[in-house]
């Protein structure tokens, strides 16, 4: 008898892996984090596909938007104040992934 499953497609490894079955997908790094006021911040899109990146603020209001294609981007956030922030990575694929960043 074979158990019916549901496969939503979202996996996760706490390393710079995400696992999906018998792939292994490589998944974006951004750093540093904290990020020092007025620097730069590093975004490693290494085997993946374009990626925009949506930063908005702890109030939620949209404070910056990029397309990302490439291995390594760097992104000017010195524009942004001294905070937390929530950083939306979306891809081709609608795939996405939160991340909080800080700003020293």
């Amino acid at each position: 008898m074979q158990e019916d499953t549901v496969d939503i497609g979202a996996y996760e490894f706490d390393g710079s892996t995400l696992v999906t079955g018998k792939e292994h997908i490589p998944s974006l790094l951004i750093y540093p984090n904290p990020v020092q006021k007025g620097s730069s911040l590093y975004v490693d899109l290494s085997g993946l596909r374009t990626q925009q990146l949506i930063i908005r603020d702890v109030r939620g209001k949209l404070v910056k938007t990029l397309i990302l294609d490439g291995e390594q981007q760097m992104v000017d956030v010195g524009a942004l104040s001294s905070g937390s922030y929530l950083v939306l990575s979306v891809n081709d694929r609608n795939d996405y992934k939160a991340f909080k960043l800080v700003v020293e």
